[in-house]
């Protein structure tokens, strides 16, 4: 895994969000960096927080640094880096500016901030360089940021954002009596009562519920075309943990990131391999297997089944609601699920024309599946 073996042991959920990062940055940084001549990287709550690595290889801002600077020696060509890093707590602060302070090749300013206080000073960072492309890490260690407050980050053009989604917190609240709660739970989502409509829901169609409703919120507010989500699950407990909301304003980003998801996601299940087989280990259990070979895929498989199921049923209803659809539409909304990748949805439409349900047009005799910004078009058999 990198060369980071150990580093995450007793927090593989934070290896796997690490891992999307690292997987996403790599080919953001590539991608960007052949036609920009400069890259932000704003982390808003940048720790570290219980980092191992001596190098900051598992903290979010080694993280990005190393594949800012990785992408720009592979291009082989002048990009401006810049980055911006907030950290309230002073002991990790003080860590932060230490460590940062040994690159000259990257400009760095630094906060020792609240990160709600930081707002006007991030975007002066961004717009001094006019012909930069930001990307906004907002990951805190608490489950409420109000969306009022990161609102002027997501509607800066260009610009992509990544937001942790502290489901394991946020679906206590949705029943919390204290009037305190409800009102952080209100400004999480900007707007009042806004629990109301989660409470007859129960389990996983709660949890779906909850993410789908902020996901739908911070794409709007921002102005994004593109929003999508992927999942952590809880490193020793069949129970999802966080997700990752990922907006953005080009199809190819959201391409990238379900590219990052997807690779993440074999490393979450092994390091939660590793972990449950740890966890026996230390109560005496002797095993002559390997932790793969005795991990217990069931629950990761049986969400990935739930969620391509119940897209399709959202895809069909789209279909049902109109004449006439776009491939662009459908996989656009497809892609907001966690645990659902392209192919996924370019199958589930090639599998619905074998069955002769639909009709696909606009594709070219050489073109076996659909493909986005085509004008390949969908529409029910009558």
């Amino acid at each position: 895994m990198n060369g980071i073996e150990g580093l995450y042991d007793g927090r593989e959920q934070t290896l796997a969000k690490h891992e999307v990062l690292r997987r996403y940055l790599q080919r953001f940084a590539f991608i960007i960096g052949s036609w920009s001549e400069s890259i932000t990287y704003v982390d808003c709550y940048s720790g570290p927080w219980d980092e191992r690595s001596a190098e900051f290889a598992d903290t979010s801002f080694g993280i990005a640094i190393e594949q800012l600077r990785a992408a720009k020696r592979r291009l082989g060509k002048s990009i401006r880096l810049r980055c911006f890093f907030i950290e309230k707590n002073e002991s990790a602060y003080f860590k932060l500016r230490d460590f940062v302070s040994q690159f000259d090749d990257i400009e760095i300013e630094t906060r020792n901030e609240v990160f709600e206080n930081c707002v006007d000073d991030i975007l002066h960072f961004v717009r001094a360089d006019s012909k930069t492309f930001p990307f906004f890490l907002i990951d805190p260690k608490g489950w409420s940021i109000p969306i009022e407050v990161i609102r002027p980050l997501l509607v800066h053009k260009p610009g992509e954002v990544l937001i942790t989604f502290m489901l394991e917190f946020i679906r206590r609240f949705v029943d919390h009596p204290e009037p305190k709660i409800q009102q952080t739970f209100d400004m999480l989502y900007g707007e009042n009562d806004i629990a109301d409509k989660f409470r007859s829901l129960q389990s996983e169609e709660r949890d779906d519920a909850l993410l789908l409703e902020y996901l739908q919120r911070v794409k709007r507010a921002g102005g994004f075309e593109y929003a999508s989500s992927s999942l952590i699950l809880h490193p020793q407990k069949a129970r999802k943990h966080f997700n990752l909301v990922y907006l953005t304003r080009h199809y190819r980003g959201l391409e990238v990131f379900k590219e990052a998801e997807k690779a993440a996601m074999q490393t979450m299940e092994s390091a939660r391999a590793v972990a449950a087989q740890r966890r026996r280990q230390s109560s005496g259990q002797l095993e002559f297997f390997g932790a793969e070979e005795m991990h217990d895929h069931t629950y990761f498989d049986g969400l990935r089944s739930r969620y391509l199921s119940s897209n399709a049923e959202r895809l069909m209803n789209i279909l049902k609601s109109s004449d006439d659809v776009t491939f662009d539409e459908l996989w656009t909304c497809g892609l907001e699920s966690p645990l659902v990748w392209p192919t996924d949805i370019s199958d589930q439409v090639r599998a619905w024309r074998d069955e002769k349900l639909i009709v696909l047009r606009g594709m070219k005799p050489v073109e076996r599946v659909p493909k986005p910004r085509s004008n390949h078009r969908v529409s029910l058999v009558k």
